[in-house]
């Protein structure tokens, strides 16, 4: 399938998919250890982008070009926030998981970021992440309570859940923010991502994989992590293609979903393959007739799940036989060279 270059900055694209997907299914999210499964269609996740991206620029007063900080530990409502911060064309500073810690906390003391959207669970660690003696940013807290209240002490934290139903249903996003920064990676050698570089890398790995419309994808890949990032969210918006997210999986639920939600390809990490593949599918009698391929990034002197080859980045490589018959196992560097970090020459 060949890959095409972006026609429209993400609050267009959003507005465009939801045009054609109304009720379907966007993202479907579960999370085995609190035993939650969330489903966004496109239209409630258009709206939930509306209100979130109204929170920014009212009650936050964030303008276009400012930066937000996220550290969202796999939260359902974190698709919402990064489309949100996109859509009114603020830049994304990933910072809760995948990044070396000291790197991570050097950018965030620089960085100029005016607001943080964390989990809950991970506040303690805001001070520590942005630096001492720097302005501290404005706080939002997402919780696992759909109502917003908290499970620890919020402190001077806004909560979402309760602020974001009070926002405008629509929000005016003024001009294309096709050529605004989307994406700092903490640790990363180049410099930001642009929406549009964002959008044709996307594009390139949806190419690639051959992915449609009608596809239901999987990622087990963290969205603070820039390669889940971009498998776990700015494909299936660029694709119009659904997506499962999961946090905290076990092996035999992997199993389940991918037969139970009609899954065509799962993004997962080296280890999360690894793991399906050792243990095999679940007695019972699952349905996995859909299911295409697994692919995971390339990690750095990984190639336990196969032979990866040479591929270019971006390019699948086969590299054996799933444990469903003519499943395929490819790797992938699909995070391409800007997701490359100081520290060594892993590509997350």
């Amino acid at each position: 399938m060949e890959a095409k270059k972006p026609s429209g900055d993400f609050g267009v694209l959003i507005e465009r998919r939801t045009r054609q997907a109304g009720d379907r299914p966007l993202i479907t999210w579960y999370d085995d250890a609190l035993g939650q499964r969330i489903e966004l269609s496109w239209k409630t996740f258009e709206n939930w982008v509306a209100k979130t991206a109204n929170l920014l620029a009212g009650e936050l007063g964030l303008e276009p070009g400012d930066r937000v900080a996220t550290m969202l530990d796999g939260h359902w409502q974190g698709p919402v926030v990064l489309a949100a911060c996109w859509t009114a064309g603020v830049s994304v500073v990933p910072a809760g998981a995948g990044v070396d810690g000291e790197a991570a906390a050097a950018l965030l003391a620089t960085a100029g970021c005016a607001a943080c959207f964390v989990h809950e669970d991970l506040l303690t660690l805001v001070p520590e992440r942005f630096g001492a003696g720097q302005p501290p940013p404005a706080l939002v807290a997402v919780t696992a309570d759909l109502l917003g209240r908290g499970t620890v002490d919020l402190g001077r934290a806004l909560p979402f859940a309760r602020l974001v139903p009070g926002m405008p249903d629509e929000f005016d996003a003024g001009d294309d923010h096709l050529a605004a920064e989307a994406l700092l990676v903490p640790g990363a050698e180049a410099g930001p991502w642009t929406q549009a570089e964002l959008l044709e890398a996307a594009a390139d790995l949806g190419g690639r994989l051959g992915v449609g419309d009608a596809d239901r994808l999987q990622s087990g890949l963290d969205l603070d992590s820039p390669a889940g990032l971009l498998a776990g969210l700015v494909l299936p918006l660029l694709r119009g293609a659904g997506v499962v997210l999961e946090r905290r999986g076990d092996t035999a639920a992997t199993w389940r979903r991918l037969a139970e939600e009609r899954v065509a390809l799962a993004a997962l990490s080296r280890d999360q393959v690894q793991a399906l593949l050792a243990a095999g599918p679940p007695a019972g009698d699952l349905d996995l007739g859909r299911l295409r391929a697994l692919v995971c990034p390339r990690e750095a002197g990984g190639d336990e799940v196969g032979e990866a080859g040479e591929g270019a980045p971006g390019v699948p490589v086969e590299v054996g036989e799933g444990a469903a018959p003519g499943v395929p196992i490819l790797v992938t560097a699909f995070a391409p060279e800007k997701f490359r970090h100081r520290s060594g020459d892993a590509e997350t």
